[in-house]
């Protein structure tokens, strides 16, 4: 265990919940904190120097980071909150009542559903003209995936994924607040299983990991919404079983090459709850960031990459069809150091720690835990406004924005920006188109 970052972010903690209370959990730095727990908790498989260099190293960015998004959550400009909610609405008014507005009646309950159902058709059509046939796109994983042909409509497809965590999240609480004794209450879960077995050949996790967040954000609005105290849901109790078995599954099976379902098919049946245990005993663990940290440590003690972490993110909305040679992120170039293929289409995670040393040693950590730690705090102030001016916009906007919020410190940047802010500002567009069409103009 990593003791001292245990330490420093449990003190943290307790004294953020002595001033705040139980009301601390709402708040964005409550689920960041989690995030970090579960990612560095563990000590390095190294030499004590090693071990304890790596640990000082998260330390020091978990510091650099929670004082640059203190500092952003109290100063941050509010003449740009404005502005930025100005793009949705004329002016705020009041926080809403959920419970006596935005009802969808008739079939139009059922729009999400068939939304999401379309979506999963899609990329399960889109998928078998990618690897040839069906076996072969349910089976890819993380060894099998291969280079997107169309990187265009690969774009689209993958970022449409984003768009049914939304509607899945607005159908959730249609059900929990207007459905609770009527058989479209059902509907969430069925949406839930369909996506979680439709994207699960991809063999990542977080995905997985994220629809069960969306349940329990949704319990999370009701109970802040009705000023009751937070108590999971049967539904959520459900979600978290279900995504526990399919996580544990994945992380066994995703490096696996199966060449048909009877070999997946063998795979799973043979001691399958073994195989489960074992998989969320290596999810517990949080994987290997402790590791590959020190490997940064390594591989770029003498020679650093300097700022080629932020331009790798300002050129990326560059289609590399257009730019082969496009920089690659810090997550691909650490995955291609430690042996990887560059046709492979993963990157390794090595937290702002060890992003930030090879960047610039342990001044690099304190600059790039500092620019995160700004960024991080920007998303965190838009989650907070939209909780506290709550309607079924303003949570979409919530939830999106807490992801960006947390979803970057486990690294690498380049994803954390491409999962949290891309789906963002996707879903900010969206919603305006809609209130536009609908000529909405107040909260």
């Amino acid at each position: 265990m990593a003791y001292l970052t245990l330490t420093v972010i449990g003190t943290v903690l307790l004294i953020l919940f002595k001033i705040k209370g139980r009301k601390f959990v709402y708040h964005p730095y409550f689920f960041i904190c989690l995030y970090h727990i579960f990612f560095f908790k563990e000590k390095a498989h190294a030499s004590s120097s090693q071990a304890f260099n790596a640990e000082l190293a998260v330390v020091i960015s978990f510091i650099s980071f929670t004082f640059a998004f203190a500092i952003t959550l109290k100063f941050f400009s509010s003449s740009f909150l404005k502005m930025f909610f100005s793009f949705f609405y004329s002016k705020f008014t009041v926080r809403v009542d959920l419970s006596r507005s935005g009802k969808l009646r008739g079939i139009w309950i059922y729009l999400p559903f068939l939304l999401i159902l379309l979506w999963c058709l899609v990329y399960i059509k889109y998928t078998i003209w990618e690897y040839g046939s069906l076996e072969s796109a349910m089976l890819h994983f993380y060894v099998g995936q291969k280079k997107i042909s169309d990187p265009v409509l690969g774009f689209f497809i993958y970022r449409g994924i984003n768009m049914c965590f939304a509607l899945l999240l607005f159908l959730r609480l249609q059900t929990l607040l207007y459905y609770k004794h009527n058989i479209v209450r059902y509907l969430p879960f069925i949406a839930y299983l369909v996506l979680s077995l439709t994207i699960a050949p991809v063999g990542n996790r977080g995905p997985q990991l994220y629809l069960l967040i969306i349940f329990i954000f949704s319990d999370i609005v009701i109970a802040y919404s009705s000023k009751r105290r937070l108590k999971l849901s049967l539904g959520t109790k459900f979600a978290l079983a279900f995504t526990m078995l399919m996580v544990g599954i994945l992380t066994k099976v995703r490096n696996e090459n199966f060449h048909s379902f009877r070999d997946f098919s063998y795979y799973i049946s043979n001691n399958l709850f073994d195989q489960v245990g074992e998989g969320l005993s290596d999810v517990s663990r949080g994987g290997s960031i402790p590791d590959d940290i020190v490997s940064c440590f390594r591989i770029y003690s003498h020679e650093k990459l300097g700022w080629h972490s932020l331009y790798s993110i300002i050129v990326n909305p560059i289609p590399r069809v257009f730019w082969p040679e496009k920089p690659l992120s810090f997550g691909t170039l650490l995955a291609l150091e430690k042996g990887a293929s560059l046709n492979a289409r993963y990157s390794i995670a090595a937290g702002m720690a060890g992003e930030g040393y090879a960047a610039g040693g342990f001044f690099g950590i304190i600059i790039l835990s500092l620019l995160v730690g700004v960024y991080s705090g920007v998303m965190g102030k838009i989650y907070i406004i939209s909780m506290y001016y709550m309607n079924y916009i303003n949570i979409l906007i919530a939830v999106a924005a807490l992801r960006a919020s947390c979803h970057i410190v486990r690294g690498d940047m380049m994803a954390g920006v491409t999962q949290g802010l891309y789906p963002f500002i996707l879903l900010c567009f969206l919603i305006k188109m809609l209130t536009f069409l609908g000529k909405r103009k107040t909260i």
